[in-house]
């Protein structure tokens, strides 16, 4: 089983996709698999660490619908 370690070192490297688009794929995607194998995974913590080069606005203009941010942001 994957550890925050682990989830802190895969969101580093996706944060470094320069594609938007992409970056925002490879999230979701990583996401999606990481939430059936821990029961315990935070998602929108996971996102939020893959991009860490977007604004507080534009983490909230991309998160998912009715979902804030606000706990994650500085």
């Amino acid at each position: 089983m994957m550890t925050r370690k682990h989830f802190e070192m895969v969101a580093a490297a996706v944060a470094n996709i320069t594609m938007r688009s992409d970056r925002w794929l490879v999230a979701n995607m990583l996401a999606n698999s990481f939430e059936n194998d821990n029961p315990r995974f935070d998602r929108d913590r996971f996102i939020a660490a893959c991009r860490p080069t977007e604004g507080a606005d534009e983490l909230r203009r991309l998160g998912k619908p009715g979902e804030e941010y606000s706990s994650i942001l500085p």
